[in-house]
């Protein structure tokens, strides 16, 4: 018995060129773009400059924390699982103050604190 053989005719190689490319041009979104959002926001303080204040974020359903350091009385956490975060500024001499933000996938959400010195 002879082994059967594909024909490919002149349409059939131009339809499967075509799919090929297609099928490499087609890339999936970064995970991180569609399942994490950030917090964004200013440091100002009644009393002083500020310079390298820490800043952190409660995620409040997790329990799990994230600090970062302003820069110019600027800060931003990036790469954060969507959901409820209490954002307070870690500094001695200044009121406690928190802020309450929800995060959501893809979004930037935003937390200015301004600081009240306590002496």
């Amino acid at each position: 018995m002879i082994p059967a053989r594909l024909v490919f005719d002149g349409t059939a190689r131009v339809a499967a060129a075509a799919l090929l490319a297609a099928a490499l041009c087609v890339q999936p979104a970064p995970v991180a773009a569609q399942s994490t959002g950030s917090i964004t926001g200013a440091v100002t303080a009644d009393a002083g400059e500020v310079r390298a204040f820490r800043v952190k974020a409660r995620d409040t359903v997790g329990r799990v924390s994230y600090t970062v350091y302003t820069v110019d009385g600027r800060y931003r956490i990036y790469n954060l699982p969507p959901g409820p975060y209490e954002v307070q500024v870690i500094e001695a001499g200044y009121a406690p103050l928190v802020r309450t933000v929800e995060v959501a996938a893809g979004r930037e959400a935003t937390a200015d604190l301004a600081l009240e010195s306590t002496g």
